[in-house]
């Protein structure tokens, strides 16, 4: 329950947005110079992908961010009878404990992550 404290939920979102800001401001800048056309292609599809993520995630407001998050991702992901990346015992002690918080997290991680990724290509 310590990790789940006001000081480690700033740091949770502000490490993984930065992390997200990074990944998708240096697939935004990318160049690729010599290479056959699968390497270009490749790096087209990233720089499409950061263009996408930057365009969705800033163009919608956060609240409904949040709500989508909580409501249409975390019951998809986290769900005791059949969650993508969590099932079971420890979905309901998730969902009944910290339901509310993770999705939280991960809604202001992407929100803020879009916002960082245009200041790290900015300043890139």
């Amino acid at each position: 329950t310590q990790w789940f404290s006001g000081k480690h939920q700033v740091g949770i979102t502000a490490g993984a947005s930065a992390l997200l800001g990074l990944i998708f401001a240096l697939a935004r800048i990318i160049r690729i110079e010599k290479g056959g056309l699968p390497m270009r292609a490749f790096v087209w599809s990233l720089r499409q992908i950061s263009l996408l993520y930057v365009t969705i995630f800033r163009g919608t407001p956060l609240f409904v961010q949040i709500f989508i998050w909580y409501f249409v991702w975390f019951p998809l992901l986290i769900n005791p009878a059949d969650g993508l990346i969590i099932s079971g015992d420890l979905a309901v002690e998730l969902r009944r404990s910290y339901g509310a918080l993770i999705a939280g997290i991960l809604a202001l991680s992407v929100n803020s992550g879009a916002y960082i990724t245009e200041i790290f290509r900015a300043g890139i």
